[in-house]
């Protein structure tokens, strides 16, 4: 459904595809990398209920994690990509490790193919990644919900590492 460019392995290395599926459920990332005559997996994330992943590596063993919480701290909320997907996807370097994170609504994946955080509220229509507040340091996500578990239409949280800002 979704599908972009990234620099998962550092910037101006070799640039993989990601491409996304599920935006109410199971969340499914799938990044691979080409070179020149063929595809191969990189990984593999598998949102598969709101509490537990499932992370593919290249070799497609499988490494199952369960995820007790979320960052807006909701007891209902998902707790990982699973129904926290997005209409659309930005790609940063969110934790200034030189590699690009998949920032997807209310979650967001490392560039490992792990879940790095999941707000909890629910599937949304847009999303802005962007230093939207310059007084304060790193990257801010504002995020509107279509679906939301948390009362509110809209939230900015951190890019990094999913605290609710406002």
């Amino acid at each position: 459904y979704l599908a972009a460019v990234a620099y998962l392995d550092g910037q101006d290395k070799l640039p993989s595809a990601v491409m996304v599926r599920g935006y109410y459920t199971r969340a499914y990332l799938w990044a691979v990398d080409f070179d020149g005559k063929q595809l191969s997996t990189k990984w593999l994330h598998a949102s598969t209920s709101s509490t537990s992943t499932m992370h593919y590596d290249s070799n497609w063993n499988v490494k199952g994690n369960a995820y007790p919480k979320n960052t807006a701290g909701l007891t209902n909320g998902s707790k990982t990509a699973y129904g926290n997907g997005n209409h659309n996807m930005s790609v940063a370097d969110v934790d200034s490790d030189g590699c690009d994170e998949i920032i997807w609504g209310s979650c967001a994946i490392d560039h490992d193919g792990y879940l790095k955080y999941a707000t909890g509220y629910g599937h949304g229509d847009a999303i802005h990644l962007s230093d939207l507040d310059p007084d304060r340091p790193g990257l801010e996500v504002f995020y509107v919900h279509e679906e939301n578990n948390g009362n509110y239409g809209w939230d900015d949280h951190d890019g990094d590492t999913g605290e609710i800002l406002h």
